[in-house]
């Protein structure tokens, strides 16, 4: 067995940071659903901020937007999110556009979305970042 045995199979992930309170013009890099370690189902998107109101994450920046399916609003969100980046009415996302979205083929690559994320405290006493987003026209 050689010490780069299965290196094929490995899938490289770059580290960025979640989106923090402020308004943000991003790029869309990629779009994806997953489980994590826990099990949990989540859908994420991978952007490249193109501009900025907080300071510590700038224009040029890797960010990730993750929802977690156990949310209730959950599927509010996504839509709003695939309304935003296929710059289309909210009624006109399927359940076919969502799948098409976290495709191979990633058709929303390259879509500007508008994000405002605020911090809301939860009722457990710790803060969720709420993200709000819009078509750019």
């Amino acid at each position: 067995m050689g010490l780069f045995d299965g290196i094929e199979s490995v899938e490289v992930t770059q580290r960025s940071e979640y989106l923090q309170a402020g308004s943000y013009v991003l790029e869309v890099q990629a779009i994806k659903e997953g489980t994590s370690r826990k099990g949990e189902e989540y859908f994420l998107s991978e952007f490249k901020i193109i501009e900025s109101s907080n300071p510590e994450l700038p224009a040029g920046a890797p960010v990730t937007w993750m929802y977690m399916k156990r949310f209730d609003s959950f599927l509010k969100g996504v839509k709003a999110f695939i309304a935003s980046a296929a710059n289309c009415r909210v009624d006109e996302v399927t359940s076919e556009i969502c799948a098409a979205a976290i495709s191979d083929k990633q058709p929303l690559v390259g879509a500007k979305v508008s994000a405002f994320a605020k911090d809301v405290p939860t009722q457990s006493g710790g803060t969720f970042t709420k993200v709000t987003f819009s078509a750019v026209h």
